[in-house]
């Protein structure tokens, strides 16, 4: 039936007009005097005749078999041949109508436990663009003789891995560390170091970005040790050189900010909501130092046990540092406050923070109970708390392996752990928890 009909039906019932073949009359259902329109209205129901809606129209709102359906909030309903069903987040299994999270640790596919190359992964990252894909970045295949390293990167795609083409042939391993991120696009920008001929040159790096179709170079440069971040389409890198520290950044406007002599070598970096990078440098001490988008404003001095910096994120815009023996400090208040430690063991190195929330923390981490092991802890504000016994006995890793080096991340209820395993392959497993 022609819908037309049907819906000038339903006008006829509220102005009592006349619709379809014009050989009907139009005069019949109006008056011209000055009450017609008080006429037309207490025309009777069945004063003109009005068909039933056809199957495909509803004036009840949405139906189907995903009418009403949430997927728990994680997922999307699907109709397949008339039923509904749940397409669920990654860590989320569908139980027909509704999502469920998976228990425990879980690699997120086969492969992932069989590991990535053939070579070993001296460098290794772990991040999620914007939607919650994992993207895994790594130095891999590597040449001894001539120290040519290739960059490979991974993303969990529908359920597998899929590879982006991996950079070739101008990577050296050295000081120089790798980073990655994403940028307001969700494009994926590297940074990593950059092999010189001779190899006694001064260390270098190059920033790249994944376009969708190829890698862009951004930039280049030459210094010793590095950190990367990423603020809008902007990459910013902090390097030192010559008992300098100096952030330069590309992709965007460009430029370097005011250098600042440091003593200090190894570098993390962080960006604040305006895309101000905060620095932790350290070497005989550990100096925090924040750019105010006009000159460098350094915190109080850190006191500690320890000047093994392992990590440095932000809460807000301000600074929580972790040191190589888990201790945890945080600027508040205008001062640094010792939180309780991550981790205590003194076998435990090899730290990682992520961000879990607007105020939470994730801390990873590898023991020497031989063969290493990777463990992991949740901060809720007051203690630190196992993830599905990530804390205890095998922890996270649980293999016959050496685990080492973890690098933890999150997005949403999503927490994974990456770490080098064997000394020739890397592995992944994620757990669901909440902030």
């Amino acid at each position: 039936m022609d819908t037309r009909w049907w819906l000038c039906g339903v006008a006829t019932l509220a102005f009592a007009l006349g619709c379809g073949d014009d050989s009907t009359s139009v005069d019949a259902g109006l008056d011209s005097g000055p009450d017609a329109g008080d006429a037309a209205m207490d025309a009777p129901l069945d004063a003109a005749p009005v068909d039933a809606p056809p199957d495909d129209v509803s004036l009840d709102g949405p139906t189907g078999p995903c009418s009403g359906l949430t997927c728990s909030d994680h997922g999307q309903c699907v109709e397949a041949g008339g039923a509904a069903s749940c397409e669920c987040d990654l860590g989320w299994s569908s139980t027909g109508t509704d999502c469920e999270s998976t228990p425990g640790w879980f690699p997120l596919a086969d492969s992932v436990s069989r590991g990535f190359g053939s070579g070993s992964p001296d460098e290794h990252t772990l991040l999620f663009d914007s939607t919650g894909t994992p993207y895994v970045v790594w130095l891999d295949d590597g040449d001894d003789v001539t120290a040519r390293f290739n960059l490979g990167i991974r993303r969990f795609v529908d359920g597998s891995w899929e590879a982006l083409p991996p950079i070739t042939g101008s990577i050296r391993r050295s000081n120089a560390a790798l980073g990655a991120a994403f940028n307001d696009a969700d494009e994926l920008v590297v940074m990593y170091p950059k092999a010189n001929d001779p190899p006694t040159v001064q260390n270098g790096f190059i920033v790249s970005r994944w376009d969708g179709t190829s890698w862009v170079m951004e930039g280049e440069g030459t210094a010793t040790y590095l950190a990367l971040g990423v603020h809008g389409d902007v990459a910013s890198v902090a390097t030192y050189r010559g008992s300098s520290m100096r952030v330069t950044r590309f992709g965007g406007p460009g430029g370097s900010l005011p250098g600042l002599d440091v003593q200090e070598s190894r570098l993390q970096m962080a960006l604040d909501a305006a895309g101000n990078p905060v620095v932790a440098a350290r070497g005989t001490e550990v100096v925090v130092t924040r750019h105010d988008g006009t000159d460098w404003a350094p915190y109080p001095m850190l006191t500690s046990t320890t000047v093994l910096l392992e990590d440095l994120r932000l809460i807000g815009d301000e600074p929580v540092v972790l040191f190589f023996d888990g201790e945890v400090q945080r600027f508040t208040g205008g001062s640094w406050a010792t939180l309780a430690p991550a981790y205590a063991d003194r076998d435990a190195r090899c730290g990682s923070l992520a961000n879990f929330g607007d105020a939470g923390l994730l801390a990873a981490w590898e023991e020497d109970p031989d063969p290493n092991d990777v463990y992991a802890r949740i901060f809720d504000g007051t203690t630190w708390n196992e993830i599905a016994g990530s804390a205890t006995g095998g922890g996270v890793s649980d293999s016959t392996a050496d685990s080492q080096c973890p690098v933890i991340a999150a997005h949403g209820d999503l927490v994974c752990i990456l770490w080098e395993e064997g000394y020739t392959r890397l592995a992944l497993k994620c757990a669901i928890s909440t902030p």
